[in-house]
């Protein structure tokens, strides 16, 4: 009898052991693979403002007249840096990139050390990529970047 108990209580304590051992990573949730068309330097060629039925158009010359400047630079390990001139004078802002889907997100600490994560829908079309977000008084920017 106490050797039926202790055969059984072996093949139980087996089973489990095997539905452990087969719980491995591949039943882990996947981190999202980075969009590698992406990786590259790309210039601000045009924004567009698009709120209440009118759109309003910056072109490359337009954004050069005034100074204007936005540049990434996306690296394959995951990392980004922004030139942009918000105001006057370039910052230049590092932090990390990542897709899912057709969103891409920055996450960038600025000199000040504060960490801003923009989302933007993208698309890419050869060296043109687009980006796109609605703002805080219900417009769409669209931005074109060019892989320079």
């Amino acid at each position: 009898m106490k050797s039926k108990i202790l055969f059984k209580f072996t093949i139980v304590t087996i089973f489990l052991l095997l539905c452990i051992a087969a719980c491995d990573t591949v039943d882990s949730p996947v981190e999202p693979i980075s969009d590698m068309e992406l990786v590259g330097e790309w210039d601000l060629t045009k924004w567009s403002n698009y709120c209440c039925g009118n759109t309003t158009t910056w072109s490359k010359s337009h954004l050069d007249s005034i100074g204007y400047v936005w540049i990434l630079r996306i690296d394959e390990n995951g990392l980004v840096e922004q030139d942009k001139n918000s105001s006057s004078e370039i910052e230049t802002k590092h932090g990390t990139w990542r897709t899912s889907g057709d969103q891409v997100s920055f996450t960038l600490v600025g000199a000040t050390g504060k960490v801003n994560t923009y989302q933007y829908e993208y698309d890419i079309d050869e060296s043109i990529m687009n980006l796109s977000f609605e703002d805080i008084f219900g417009g769409t920017n669209y931005y074109d970047f060019i892989k320079i």
